[in-house]
């Protein structure tokens, strides 16, 4: 299938991009009516090769290391390096999914030492998690992505919320009050 894009503003060249893979011609047809409708709204976004690793590497980085300080740019590029760019690096950009999230967290979970004894913390996970979710919010504005993923996925709970909530609701307090109080 082929969606016209309208003319290229500097050159007055059209411009088209095929979308393909669909099993059905019934497939391909609700695919073109929601690319229309993305069009429509300026939601659409292009299909490039861009992978996440290559993303994350080479665009997303460099760019955030002016705003973020540099301790925490560091542990954002050691973290992305050690485990979100071995497994989730060759996964095309606009393919990343919340069900390839949630699997990653759970594969973390269940053995992500690097020295193979084991799985990652919960809270190293949901750093892995907010690492991702910033990337993919950048990836937001800047237009590559029509949304971000990451805000459907479900890294695994903070526990040490879980027990202020719990010790809160024991005690009849709100989450505001029992922040005042103590």
């Amino acid at each position: 299938m082929v969606l016209d894009l309208g003319r290229d503003p500097a050159t007055g060249k059209r411009r088209r991009t095929w979308h393909s893979g669909y099993h059905t011609r019934k497939d391909a047809e609700k695919a073109r009516t929601a690319l229309l409708a993305d069009l429509d709204r300026g939601s659409y976004v292009e299909p490039q090769s861009l992978t996440f690793g290559a993303y994350l590497t080479e665009s997303w980085l460099p760019a955030v290391k002016v705003r973020l300080d540099e301790s925490t740019w560091s542990m954002y590029e050691t973290n992305i390096r050690a485990h979100i760019a071995p497994e989730m690096g060759e996964l095309r950009l606009e393919r990343l999914s919340a069900p390839d999230l949630n699997a990653f967290y759970a594969r973390l979970l269940a053995n992500g030492r690097r020295d193979g004894r084991g799985g990652l913390s919960e809270r190293t996970v949901r750093i892995q998690h907010v690492i991702i979710y910033a990337a993919l919010k950048d990836a937001v504005d800047w237009d590559l992505l029509p949304c971000n993923v990451a805000d459907k996925a479900d890294p695994p709970a903070d526990e040490a919320k879980k027990k202020r909530s719990g010790r809160q609701s024991r005690l009849g307090l709100s989450s505001t009050t029992a922040r005042t109080i103590g």
